[in-house]
């Protein structure tokens, strides 16, 4: 279920809006942790590492987000906490996030063995809010293949 839960390294792209937010670069995205909460919800904790050459601090205050397969709802993913980049760094933030299934009885169908699903058949639409200054931008990500995801996540 690790790779498939692995949905906010797209905080890379996040952080590559405008001005400022192009400066900052993330270099690593790790999986720390994963707790199922329930049948249908698990809490994920990522460790990524954020090179902020800017004087500015971004906090991301939220991160919405759908995973489909083949153009049905899948799954929804959420920030659980704000999480903040400080300035003039080069540190590990960590990004706490809620993945919900939206239908549990589509994994048993899909079969238990999460290795065996195809990531080609995921995509992914995302919005995430950062704030910087007292002013929030939005980035919004959409239909990206969850395999071009899963690509640059390291599982710790």
């Amino acid at each position: 279920m690790r790779k498939f839960l692995i949905l906010t390294l797209l905080l890379a792209a996040v952080l590559g809006g405008c001005s400022k937010y192009r400066e900052v670069e993330v270099e690593d995205v790790r999986l720390q942790k994963i707790r199922l909460v329930s049948a249908s919800k698990a809490d994920l904790q990522l460790k990524v590492l954020v090179n902020n050459p800017t004087k500015s601090t971004f906090t991301i205050t939220d991160i919405q987000g759908t995973l489909f397969r083949d153009d049905t709802r899948f799954a929804e993913v959420s920030l659980l906490e704000e999480a903040v980049v400080h300035p003039l760094s080069r540190e590990e933030t960590v990004i706490k996030c809620r993945i919900h299934l939206l239908d549990p009885l589509a994994v048993l169908v899909m079969g238990l063995d999460i290795q065996s699903w195809n990531p080609e058949e995921f995509k992914l639409n995302l919005k995430t809010t950062v704030r910087s200054h007292g002013i929030k931008k939005n980035f919004k990500i959409d239909n990206i293949a969850l395999d071009r995801v899963l690509k640059h996540v390291k599982i710790r």
